[in-house]
């Protein structure tokens, strides 16, 4: 797959961004599915929970909720963890009106409390913005003194109040994000992606939900938020190698023909390939591993075919399915062995008889 980058705000925005699956932790390290009855707080176990003017932060119908009406407000909760360097969030949420804007914010490697509570800007890290009335997703860096950038955008999200699932990761120098309606397949590739250093770690998660003008009741629910710590990038299954050792390149042959065969794999054990070779696209036959050379070996009756350039092909396929070729011409000459010698004269003629006329033609001169 080929990436197309383009530089925004110092940041590297990657299309169709393809990234090896980490190992997750085996639980999450923030988790809440909100479970409280109407009109509870957020557990103050998991959250810290900040308001201006009139939000509402609380659990409605087993979800959580923030709202807010009148003039712009926000509400924020960040989450209590400890401190990770890379992680990846998994929530869904759903707006309860589009007649007024409003949007949900998500940060990783947050520190240090709301530096703009007001815009929902925390001291550092990398944000996600979500709204409901546009589909343009953002990401956001926080550049310290409630100061933001937006280092990437995609028009990934979905206008209207349906429920959506938003997964956003920050792992290394990548900033990724994918959206989806419930109900949908998740999408099997991310659908931002952007690449940028600036912040390394960071312990505290944050959320936050903020509105744009108008009078009317804005709300969010979440039904269901997992923060999870990432592992290192699993390792890419590449398929095998694969390559002749006999018979040689351009080789001649006849009779018995030795074939022996290098074939390793990154991840599956020397030996354990299947590994088989043919003549001509003809049918497939297995090769053994030999443990002592290494390599795997079989014969071949050069003699079944006529004379004159074969190709040989070998593959080998891995415990994934995963497989690969390698081809090989030679010429069968079997009207001739090539194990006897072309010419050969160990003189056992008499004395001072000539040399054999069968086999050398004598040229002399003088005497």
């Amino acid at each position: 797959m080929t990436f197309r980058r383009a530089a925004i705000m110092g940041a590297a925005l990657l299309l169709g961004w393809v990234w090896a699956q980490p190992a997750l932790a085996s639980s999450p390290v923030l988790a809440d599915e909100w479970e409280l009855g109407n009109g509870s707080a957020w557990d103050p176990g998991l959250w810290s929970v900040s308001t201006l003017g009139s939000t509402v932060v609380d659990v409605v119908g087993g979800q959580g909720h923030i709202g807010f009406s009148g003039t712009t407000r926000a509400g924020a909760a960040a989450g209590r963890m400890p401190d990770v360097v890379d992680a990846e969030v998994l929530v869904s949420l759903r707006f309860g009106t589009v007649v007024d804007e409003a949007q949900s914010f998500y940060w990783l490697r947050g520190s240090g409390d709301w530096a703009d509570l007001y815009n929902l800007i925390p001291s550092s890290g990398y944000g996600v913005q979500i709204k409901n009335t546009s589909s343009l997703v953002k990401v956001f860096l926080a550049t310290g003194g409630g100061g933001r950038v937006v280092i990437g955008s995609a028009r990934i999200g979905e206008v209207g109040t349906g429920k959506q699932w938003l997964r956003f990761r920050v792992q290394g120098d990548q900033i990724l994000v994918k959206v989806w309606s419930e109900g949908s397949a998740e999408p099997s590739n991310w659908e931002l992606g952007v690449q940028d250093s600036s912040v390394a770690a960071g312990g505290v998660y944050q959320t936050g939900f903020s509105r744009s003008g108008g009078s009317s009741q804005r709300d969010i629910y979440f039904d269901h938020l997992t923060v999870t710590e990432l592992g290192a990038p699993g390792p890419i299954d590449r398929v095998p190698t694969v390559d002749w050792v006999e018979p040689g390149t351009d080789a001649v042959v006849a009779g018995e023909v030795a074939l022996r065969v290098s074939a390793v794999d990154d991840l599956d054990p020397l030996g354990t390939l299947d590994v088989d070779w043919r003549v001509d696209g003809g049918s497939w036959s297995d090769l053994s591993f030999d443990p002592e050379s290494g390599w795997y070996q079989g014969t071949w009756d050069s003699s079944a075919v006529g004379d004159g350039q074969v190709a040989l092909e070998v593959r080998a396929i891995d415990s994934s399915g995963g497989s690969s070729s390698a081809s090989r011409s030679v010429t069968v000459d079997n009207i001739r062995d090539p194990s006897s010698p072309v010419l050969a004269d160990e003189w056992e003629l008499g004395n001072g008889s000539a040399w054999d006329p069968g086999l050398w033609s004598v040229s002399t001169l003088g005497s």
